[in-house]
């Protein structure tokens, strides 16, 4: 099923699973009691947990703050569908590549007292993906994903057929939401005229759904196509 972020989220509007889980079972209230059993336990859901990353952590297992992985990509590679990642205030010099179903939230301090998403102030407190001489786009799209409260700057990519989308790159059913950012300063080209590149220096959408709300674009550059979007 769709995993919509929230204030949309089933997860946070319990009546509706569990009156169609309710009604479910019900339904099998003539079948053994095992087969029961391993009926629940094969439509349940993996538990979700949420990941945290933040320069201050010790950079080991990222269950904590205090034990808060130092980059988004070393959460992102533990992460599976369904966690959330939760990230410090600060410059993560990096590009990264999202999961599916994995939910980035930015604009935390990082302190222990921080254990739910109406506490961080991303305004405040800044969260910034900076791809700064990596040659690739800052963030990499994927399907049910979300990105929200970050800035995306300083990303330049190019050089050869099909390099498009700066800040961003949503293609092949990257079907994702992209929430209280800032995208700027993100540049693509293409040094041969003659191949078809250099599109979307913001962000670069091809086959996929993205909505995009509360953000703002400026200063970016495409060679092609669309230099915000």
């Amino acid at each position: 099923s769709t995993r919509l972020p929230p204030t949309t989220n089933l997860r946070h509007n319990p009546s509706i699973p569990l009156r169609m889980k309710g009604s479910f079972l019900m339904g099998l209230g003539r079948c053994s009691p095992l087969l029961m059993l391993l009926l629940v336990l094969l439509i349940s859901p993996a538990a979700s947990k949420v990941l945290y990353v933040s320069q201050s952590g010790d950079g080991s297992l990222g269950a904590s703050w205090p034990t808060a992985f130092n980059s988004i990509v070393d959460a992102i590679t533990a992460s599976a569908s369904g966690d959330d990642i939760w990230v410090a205030a600060g410059t993560y010099y990096e590009a990264i590549q999202l999961k599916p179903g994995v939910f980035l939230y930015g604009g935390f301090v990082g302190e222990a007292s921080e254990t739910r998403l109406s506490q961080r102030d991303w305004k405040a407190h800044e969260t910034i993906i900076d791809a700064t001489g990596l040659n690739a786009t800052a963030v990499i799209g994927a399907s049910q994903t979300l990105v929200d409260g970050f800035t995306v700057r300083n990303a330049v990519k190019g050089g050869g057929f099909g390099d498009d989308g700066g800040g961003f790159r949503c293609v092949e059913r990257s079907d994702m939401w992209i929430r209280n950012c800032e995208i700027y300063g993100n540049t693509v080209y293409c040094p041969d005229v003659s191949i078809a590149c250099g599109a979307g220096g913001g962000i670069y959408i091809r086959d996929s759904k993205v909505m995009i709300e509360n953000c703002i674009f400026h200063d970016n550059v495409a060679v092609g196509n669309g230099g915000g979007v």
